[in-house]
């Protein structure tokens, strides 16, 4: 998103009758002897030496660190990054920007961030709580389990089992099942998925009583009933190296798919289930707010997991769709 600020040029008065103070260090801003330099910001009455200005006023580009430059007209023009409103140059190319693979913040020149495997970047801050293999997406997938059956009554048939795998991986099964984003998406779009088989029992064609035999197209309609329909979920696949609070809404997400299949429930508009399972993820995100405000009470010796400071972000994606 590409914003633009207008930004009063430097003003030199000569010989003021009055004494004025800079709004930031508080210095007087002229002696009152002679010419001196202010400057103001249109939404702000205080006047500001010029060096001052730039500290409250003037924005920084979150990228290389450096006072983005203005126009002669004093317009200031930036780019911002979306959800953490990073504000950047607009000199630098989409190329040269590297955005961590969860959740989407800029890598600012200097910055050691830690690159997984398979070349995705990763911030400090999702690194704290990154769910790096199947052994330790365990705990977090039974607790998942446990808000679907305690919280939500919607209890699973059985535990399908739980995969992390690397992003190739991930898009040959997705491309198998029907989800191949390779050409509208960029890559790791798809970040899990329900590994689903349906039966579906077709009756044989039979000569009736009165001689007469049903048509294909009759038997074949007669099949798609929820009677006549079983499915089984053979894994759920889970892109390794995000954080604890992506990972699990992707596990409420996929989750749905999975208790909509064992419950023989086909046939829904993609539209219909990918909302169902995006409500569940919303829902279990909620359940992590609250326990955020519960563990903001409790002794620092009983917090054993972290991980809740981008849940608002984490909201942010169930709500515009971005967890697929």
């Amino acid at each position: 998103e590409r914003v633009s600020e207008r930004h009063s040029p430097c003003l030199t008065l000569v010989r003021p009758t009055l004494l004025c103070r800079c709004g930031f260090c508080q210095d007087p801003i002229s002696s009152g002897r002679g010419a001196f330099s202010y400057q103001m910001h249109p939404g702000d009455p205080l006047p500001y030496h010029p060096d001052c200005y730039r500290h409250v006023h003037h924005p920084l580009c979150n990228v290389c660190g450096q006072y983005i430059a203005a126009s002669s007209e004093g317009v200031i023009s930036y780019r911002e990054n979306g959800f953490w409103r990073e504000r950047y140059c607009t000199t630098h190319a989409d190329s040269e920007l590297t955005r961590c693979c969860a959740c989407s913040r800029l890598q600012k020149h200097g910055a050691e961030w830690a690159p997984l495997p398979d070349g995705r970047p990763l911030c400090l801050q999702c690194l704290s709580t990154v769910v790096l293999d199947t052994p330790d997406a365990q705990p977090l997938y039974d607790d998942v389990l446990a808000f679907y059956a305690r919280e939500m009554n919607l209890p699973h048939a059985y535990k399908p089992p739980l995969c992390l795998v690397d992003g190739a991986t991930l898009n040959s099964h997705a491309a198998a099942e029907g989800r191949d984003d390779s050409a509208s998406a960029p890559v790791f779009h798809v970040r899990g998925l329900c590994v689903a088989h349906v039966y579906s029992h077709i009756s044989t064609i039979v000569r009736g009583p009165n001689g007469l035999i049903s048509t294909v197209t009759r038997e074949l309609r007669s099949a798609t009933t929820a009677n006549r329909v079983r499915c089984e979920v053979k894994a759920l696949l889970l892109l390794y190296g995000l954080p604890r609070l992506l990972s699990g809404s992707i596990m409420a997400h996929e989750l749905m798919h999975a208790w909509l299949r064992m419950e023989g429930v086909v046939g829904l508009s993609s539209k219909v289930e990918e909302g169902l399972c995006q409500l569940m993820a919303g829902l279990w995100l909620d359940r992590q707010h609250e326990l955020l405000k519960e563990v903001s009470t409790a002794p620092l010796n009983t917090l054993n997991w972290t991980g809740l400071v981008s849940l608002p972000f984490m909201l942010q994606l169930v709500a515009f769709d971005w967890i697929v």
